[in-house]
């Protein structure tokens, strides 16, 4: 079963890397160029008889260019000289043109989730002060012991009744695209479990500070986040 499973997944991937670089390699032929800005100057012979250029050595050892002088008026050299813009199409390699869009795409990537996680960082910041462990008297901390326990129960109770029902149905007989809807819904289903799990751990940590049983906790943690969202909700666009 691990073996077929493992032919599956390395057919599916086989296929998806095929896809991607079929993909890379159309967009590299069709769109494979750099086009590089420049400004054409032209003139004809007859009508510089009359200027002088003179080129300077050191900036074309230093900018690649040469740099020319008209020793004539700005008349004649208007009269003479025409430019315009226009671009040198250079060939790129595959290598240099998959830099170049990664880069390109990875700084809508960056701008999008950078900005969203320097929004939510304060607000996250804040809410750790908010639900920071607050003091509960004796009744408080057995109430909130007792329903940690019936939902720990509960948990356990589904985990187990989950693996019975993924264990009788991966037990029959069935085609491929009903055991693909079967893995996205056992995933969805554990990814949820987990979920809980998180959420009830957490509820236990906050209890055990409660009670004076946490290790490593600092009071002044939330005390801190606190300052610090308020800080960076003031510097955050």
């Amino acid at each position: 079963d691990n073996r077929q499973a493992f032919c599956v997944a390395l057919c599916y991937e086989m296929f998806l890397l095929a896809i991607v670089f079929l993909t890379l390699g159309l967009m590299w032929n069709f769109l494979g160029t750099s086009e590089i800005p420049v400004t054409e100057y032209t003139a004809t012979l007859s009508e510089m008889s009359d200027v002088t250029y003179v080129v300077t050595p050191s900036s074309v050892s230093a900018k690649d260019y040469y740099s020319v002088e008209l020793t004539q008026s700005d008349k004649v050299a208007a009269n003479t000289v025409s430019s315009k813009n226009s671009t040198i199409d250079l060939p790129c390699s595959f290598a240099i043109y998959i830099l170049a869009l990664t880069g390109f795409l990875g700084w809508f990537g960056f701008v999008v989730f950078g900005g969203v996680g320097i929004a939510a960082m304060p607000i996250t910041l804040i809410n750790n002060y908010i639900d920071r462990p607050k003091h509960m008297t004796r009744e408080e901390v057995a109430g909130e012991k007792l329903r940690i326990q019936e939902k720990t129960a509960e948990l356990i109770k589904l985990g187990t009744d989950m693996k019975q029902e993924r264990a009788a149905w991966w037990s029959g007989s069935h085609n491929m695209w009903e055991r693909r809807k079967q893995k996205r819904e056992d995933r969805t289903n554990v990814n949820q479990l987990k979920q809980m799990v998180y959420i009830l751990e957490t509820e236990l940590d906050t209890l055990l500070v409660c009670e004076g049983k946490a290790e490593n906790y600092n009071p002044l943690y939330p005390f801190i986040c606190l300052i610090t969202g308020i800080l960076c909700f003031i510097i955050s666009p």
